[in-house]
């Protein structure tokens, strides 16, 4: 395979990745490259000690009728906190609106007038990147005033507004009682687990399972014997690296004394209840965890280079099939379901009995089907309008005849990811209909714009490309020998030795669980090889979900959502309004929530009680939709 390098934005974070689009030297089906060995590293640093300043007395006293903007104030030192990048991303994902204010380049100016008017306050929670906002250029003084101190935690206390500490320093003022252990987590990696305060805040991580801490510094202190002072979770010694602290004025603060970094599996754990608690379950926005699986190339063989060539057998499919049964059985992934893109042409090619098509007639049923074209040409940007459209006429039409049940006629996985650049190629899918194509994450120009956004194409602006997420599981690979020597022969380099299968599994299922748990939408791409039984009960694929799987079940417990193109294409566009649509609220504490927007969109809503509202993961998140200038006021209770 040809290799080059292309930048890769990977959590907001640059970094590079090996491989470009098709690329014909790879055999006819010219499939894209690789992703990245490993996400960056984090940056994390430790923390000047010291208590928090002293702001003077809080005046503030808590105040009724009041009401709040439905926005977040995310306050930051000087803009380069690895935690800043974790707070962004959560609520990027999300979609919940949020200022970031950078105490050091705004000096003076988070005065009482910037905080609220009257009774209506401009906030409805604060995330502080770290809790004293101190920098490595003020030797540990805040970058905020005591004054500024003063303003914000009298908002505080009389708003009944909460914050949250992202990563602290824990002192007596926090609702620590004794002198931290600072520890590089990269060397000792910490263990902690929820206290029962912990799972009401946390409800959806694992309590059976500890949270690992790693790969960040972290303070280990023992939480004050406080009425006051609430752990929620603790490390085997008794010390807490987060708890709840209630302060007499009515002010209400969570710290982490744990650093948080956007490529961390703790901090991807935590982040939605950090954001929970500090709405107090009522925000703009939703979270969902996606499971998107596309396997290419079904009902063709692949090439592969000194042995013969592979197609997905019967015992192939029924295997797929049963696996992903046994997988819906379990809450977690009771939605997953294969999404397959096939190729009619190989459909009684050279058998006329065909055992493989005739399983897909009789398991359609169970998956979701998306076009590949009818033969898979090896580009379609060289080819003429008349040809592209012949491809995608007689793929769709294969489907009528084979009766697929889940297949929808507007949904395209074009050859090689190829075609997007061409205007004969997009005129003619646009003209047999297609809404939905998909991109590569790995080439310049394709990847997500924004979370869980895709790309309308510049030839034929009715059409959504989908970025799609390429992995290290290269499509003309059968078994674990055949992984570990393409595998090693790419990243070799970059691990310093050859990695057994155990450890590429363990590797590639990591990038999948971040996917998974930063909320990513993005479908996976695979190839029907990957699919083929190794040892006649195994196969590549499955083995790497599994583990991902796995890794997901011990963190987390929220369900896994599957979808077909369509319907992630329908979500993609409605993203992108909503994104568009200058959408803000007003909250009432407990009473009601209104909205406006500027332009038309249908505004996700967590938290508050609408007819027809979906439930999940212990949640009701309502689905709002606005003409552009309207308002709606929907209970909160």
């Amino acid at each position: 395979m040809r290799l080059c390098l292309t930048t890769y934005s990977a959590m907001g974070i640059l970094a590079f990745a090996l491989g470009c689009g098709g690329d014909p030297s790879t055999g006819p089906q010219g499939e894209p490259g690789h992703t990245p060995p490993k996400p960056p590293s984090p940056q994390s640093q430790p923390l000047p000690g010291g208590d928090m300043p002293n702001p003077g007395p809080i005046m503030g006293t808590p105040m009724t009728g009041q009401t709040l903007n439905a926005k977040l104030l995310v306050l930051s030192a000087d803009g380069a906190e690895p935690a800043l990048a974790a707070i962004r991303q959560v609520l990027d994902y999300l979609g919940t609106p949020y200022t970031v204010w950078v105490a050091s380049r705004n000096p003076g100016t988070l005065t009482p007038s910037a905080l609220a008017s009257g009774t209506h306050g401009f906030y409805q929670g604060v995330v502080a990147a770290t809790a004293n906002l101190s920098t490595g250029a003020t030797a540990g003084a805040s970058a905020l005033s005591a004054a500024e101190w003063n303003a914000l935690y009298n908002y505080e206390a009389s708003f009944a507004v909460r914050q949250v500490n992202w990563y602290s320093y824990p002192t007596t003022s926090l609702g620590f009682s004794s002198m931290p252990v600072q520890q590089d987590t990269t060397l000792s990696p910490v263990q902690v687990t929820l206290t029962p305060a912990g799972q009401a805040v946390f409800p959806y991580v694992n309590k059976t399972n500890s949270l690992t801490i790693r790969d960040v510094w972290a303070y280990l202190a023992k939480p004050a014997a406080d009425p006051r002072v609430t752990p929620l979770l603790i490390d085997g010694a008794g010390n807490a690296i987060a708890v709840e602290q209630k302060y007499p004025d009515g002010r209400d603060f969570l710290t982490v004394t744990v650093d948080g970094d956007p490529n961390l599996i703790h901090t991807l754990a935590l982040q939605y209840g950090l954001i929970n608690w500090v709405t107090r379950g009522v925000f703009i926005g939703e979270r969902h965890a996606y499971i998107s699986v596309q396997i290419d190339d079904l009902l063709l063989a692949s090439d592969r280079p000194g042995k013969p060539d592979y197609r997905m057998t019967e015992a192939d499919l029924s295997a797929a099939l049963a696996w992903q049964t046994a997988h819906q059985r379990d809450p977690i992934t009771q939605s997953l379901t294969l999404n397959w893109a096939f190729n009619g042409a190989g459909a009684y090619e050279t058998d006329p009995s065909d055992p493989l098509a005739n399983a897909v007639k009789r398991l359609n049923s169970g998956f979701f089907w998306i076009s590949h074209t009818f033969t898979h040409p090896g580009s379609l940007s060289p080819m003429t309008y008349d040809d592209v459209k012949g491809e995608l006429t007689k793929n769709i039409d294969f489907a009528k005849q084979f009766a697929l049940t889940r297949f929808a006629a507007d949904s395209l996985v074009t050859p090689g990811v190829s075609g997007l650049d061409a205007a004969n190629s997009m005129r003619a899918i646009k003209d047999v209909g297609i809404r939905f194509v998909v991109s590569d994450t790995s080439v310049p120009g394709q990847d997500n714009p924004s979370p869980n956004a895709g790309i309308y194409n510049p030839f034929q602006p009715s059409v959504l490309e989908i970025p799609r997420r390429p992995t290290n599981l290269d499509y003309n690979v059968l078994s674990p020998q055949d992984w570990t020597a393409t595998y090693n022969s790419v990243f070799r380099n970059e691990w310093g030795r050859d990695l057994s299968y155990d450890e590429i599994l363990g590797k590639e299922s990591d990038w999948l669980l971040l996917y998974m748990l930063r909320w990513e939408n993005d479908p996976w791409m695979f190839h029907q090889e990957n699919v083929g039984l190794y040892d006649g009960k195994h196969a590549l694929l499955t083995d790497l979900l599994d583990v991902a799987i796995r890794k997901y079940a011990a963190t987390v417990t929220v369900p896994l959502v599957s979808i077909e193109q369509h319907e992630l294409g329908e979500r993609l566009a409605q993203r992108m309004k909503f994104n568009e649509a200058g959408v803000s609220g007003v909250i009432s504490p407990g009473v009601s929530l209104t909205l406006t927007v500027n332009k038309a969109a249908t505004i996700p809503v967590t938290g508050a009680v609408m007819a027809g509202a979906e439930s999940y993961a212990g949640q009701s998140i309502s689905y709002v939709k606005l003409d552009a200038g309207q308002s709606v006021t929907l209970p909160l209770k």
